[in-house]
């Protein structure tokens, strides 16, 4: 057992070097909860069109979902189908935030299994994404008509999530498919 010991340890900690160097030399700090203030303001391209961009001013104006997601995420994946559900369900429009992706893959993505979003942004190096606090995938915020975070989900959506969570939160916020 105990020649084991060290090389589990150089593993281990040449594994936690490589993670916080990474993170320090990539610039990225992970933001505390925005739960309750407003979202980060950002410019990012549009995943189809990268000369086009959005802002959280295009958000703003009603009650707006943000999924953040990515193509290498299994459980962005098994939420997708219910993404399509909520956005047909016309309660409140839903954005997309594809975070540290491959944008033909994204694309190809949204193609093949139905693009439940309004519009995407293409946060290609995950700095919008950690301004929300994002540290894993998927992610889903509700900003109210101010752009201020309302609701914040770690992890998939679920039927349920929906039901019980997310249109309770919406309904308090009188969310509509139109600006105010």
């Amino acid at each position: 057992m105990p020649r084991y010991v060290i090389p589990l340890a150089l593993v281990l900690g040449g594994a936690t070097l490589l993670a916080v160097t990474t993170y320090r030399d990539a610039g990225f700090t992970v933001s505390s909860s925005p739960l309750g203030k407003p979202a980060p303001s950002f410019v990012l391209p549009t995943l189809r069109e990268p000369e086009r961009q959005v802002r959280l001013s295009d958000l703003t104006g009603r009650a707006v979902i943000l999924n953040v997601w990515a193509t290498w995420c299994v459980p962005c994946r098994q939420e997708h189908g219910m993404l399509l559900t909520m956005a047909r369900s016309g309660k409140a429009p839903v954005y997309g935030l594809n975070y540290r992706d491959d944008r033909e893959l994204a694309i190809r993505w949204l193609d093949e299994l139905g693009n439940p979003f309004v519009e995407t942004a293409f946060d290609a190096r995950g700095d919008v994404a950690h301004q929300f606090g994002v540290a894993a995938v998927p992610e889903t915020f509700v900003l109210d008509a101010h752009g201020v975070v309302v609701y914040r989900r770690a992890g998939a959506i679920t039927p349920e999530v929906w039901r019980d969570e997310m249109l309770p939160v919406l309904s308090r916020l009188g969310a509509s498919n139109t600006r105010e």
